[in-house]
């Protein structure tokens, strides 16, 4: 679980450490910093997932490129450096990660918080070669063990079942950002039929969107479960025989009227990306930037039960960027009726300095 976000000299944030529950929702007026949030978690993933690119396709995003550097960087000021980090959890390791990077040089630092206290940097330079190891020591049972690391991934030479245990702490990191995705505001589908399209590492485009669902029965059929709890309609995915092509439709439950998704309101036709992008089974952390939009107030408080049963069944967290008072409204007032602990839910007013 990723507790923590750390930001330094990113777009308007100068400085901040944001906690995190299972479901963070940031608030506040426009420019008030909402969105670099967001887009500092994807851009880390993005250094994590392959840091053998250049610092400008770290901050190209699948939905919006930032430019360069200099274009990201807090104030302009090309003598910082840009800091993502992010602390995350396990059953046993609790560890702090942290880049520091601009164009001539860049600090990757790993901190073990539990159950050991132990720290880690490694100096490197983007693009970066990952087979670049620093050898360095780790405290195992009150012996130093030396380890190879590189920022990324860790290797020791004497394996066995107690020194592999160590290395879990520095796999932490990928496994938590493998899993996280974002929900853009620009999303729906525009065509009454697809054809299966191949599928990139991360899903974006409505024709992959589409394609998942129609190959993962498993994905459609909870799609078609939550649907039908948020607006009372139900999901299916109809193949056209003899033929590759495949709708997307729903049907009415009071009526058994059939439509084909591009024919419903902008509300119900979002809400499948939605439920699509955040019910992908390697999808842990999901971004979703103001899912409220076309929604009445009574589909709101669908649409939050309903992100609070996968939170808790699914074992998924969500960073929401809204505008919308009644969102906040409903999920607080499950907090009270104790459908959601308080614990898990973090709610942030952002303001412009």
């Amino acid at each position: 679980m990723i507790t923590k976000l750390h930001i330094r000299n990113f777009r308007s944030v100068k400085s901040a450490d944001l906690e995190l529950g299972k479901i963070t929702v940031l608030t506040g007026a426009n420019n008030s910093g909402k969105s670099s949030f967001i887009y500092s978690t994807l851009a880390l993933k993005n250094i994590i997932n392959n840091p053998n690119q250049s610092i400008d396709n770290f901050l190209t995003l699948p939905f919006i490129n930032l430019g360069g550097f200099e274009q990201a960087v807090f104030n302009k000021n090309k003598e910082s450096n840009i800091g993502l980090g992010a602390t995350i959890k396990d059953n046993e390791w609790e560890i702090t990660y942290d880049i520091r990077f601009n164009p001539q040089s860049s600090l990757i630092t790993l901190l073990i918080n539990e159950p050991i206290q132990q720290g880690y940097d490694i100096e490197v330079a983007f693009p970066y070669a990952v087979n670049k190891y620093k050898q360095m020591d780790v405290l195992v049972d009150g012996k130093n063990v030396q380890l190879a690391w590189n920022g990324f991934t860790a290797s020791i030479q004497e394996v066995t079942p107690i020194l592999l245990h160590y290395l879990a702490p520095f796999q932490l990191p990928i496994n938590a950002f493998s899993e996280v995705d974002f929900v853009p505001i620009r999303r729906g589908f525009t065509k009454p039929y697809f054809g299966n399209v191949p599928l990139q590492s991360q899903i974006s485009a409505e024709e992959e969107i589409a394609t998942l669902l129609a190959i993962d029965r498993e994905l459609s059929s909870k799609v078609a479960h939550y649907l039908e709890k948020i607006v009372n309609r139900s999901f299916s995915v109809y193949h056209t025989p003899g033929t590759a092509n495949f709708y997307l439709q729903t049907r009415d439950k009071d009526t058994g009227f059939t439509s084909e998704l591009v024919n419903e309101g902008l509300g119900t036709n979002q809400l499948v990306t939605i439920l699509a992008k955040i019910l992908q089974s390697k999808n842990k952390f999901i971004c979703i930037d103001e899912p409220e939009i076309h929604l009445h107030p009574t589909i709101i408080d669908k649409l939050v039960s309903v992100l609070i049963e996968i939170a808790e069944q699914e074992d998924k967290q969500f960073l929401v960027s809204t505008h919308s008072e009644h969102f906040i409204s409903s999920l607080l007032t499950s907090v009270v009726k104790k459908e959601i602990k308080s614990e898990n839910v973090k709610v942030y007013y952002l303001s412009y300095h």
